[in-house]
């Protein structure tokens, strides 16, 4: 197979579900926090994303015990935005309403990250995908790193003034 087929351009994951302790915390950080809609909110489960994704699945599990330090668990949900002004929204939203959970930021040449951790500690990467043309390949693989991306100056790029006065 030609490499520009091993993975089609439009491949995308389905949605992700979490089980989660205190279900109106979690749906106010993906919501409020990270910027996604409300899509549905029944009994002990709310689905989130946006009009015609749904990216998270939040189901109630009352009293559910996290996985220790040295047990398998979730790493993060990584969260992917159509560009990186709509990504630095995000990340400026999430870094002011919940403080003290920014845990990084990189890019990896072939995106852009950010990491934080929600209220019940699980991981998140909120990210933007560079275009395919941009990517790097070499020896027919596609060349990626983890270089230092400076959050601050990620922002001052790319989030418009009228956003950061609006909060």
């Amino acid at each position: 197979l030609p490499i520009s087929e091993l993975l089609p351009a439009d491949t995308a994951m389905g949605a992700v579900t979490l089980w989660v302790a205190d279900l109106d915390a979690m749906v106010r950080y993906y919501r409020d926090g990270v910027g996604l809609d409300l899509l549905v909110s029944e009994d002990s489960t709310a689905i989130l994303g946006t009009p015609r994704n749904p990216i998270v699945i939040l189901e109630s599990k009352p009293g559910m015990k996290h996985a220790s330090p040295h047990e398998a668990g979730l790493f993060h949900t990584a969260i992917l935005f159509p560009t990186q002004s709509a990504l630095a929204k995000a990340v400026y939203s999430v870094a002011t309403q919940y403080p003290g959970t920014f845990t990084g930021s990189a890019d990896h040449l072939v995106s852009q990250a950010s990491y934080f951790n929600d209220p019940e500690n699980n991981g998140v990467e909120l990210y933007w995908d560079r275009d395919r043309t941009q990517w790097s390949w070499v020896h027919g693989n596609i060349e990626m790193d983890t270089l230092f991306l400076d959050p601050n100056q990620f922002l001052k790029e790319h989030l418009a003034d009228s956003e950061v006065d609006s909060e």
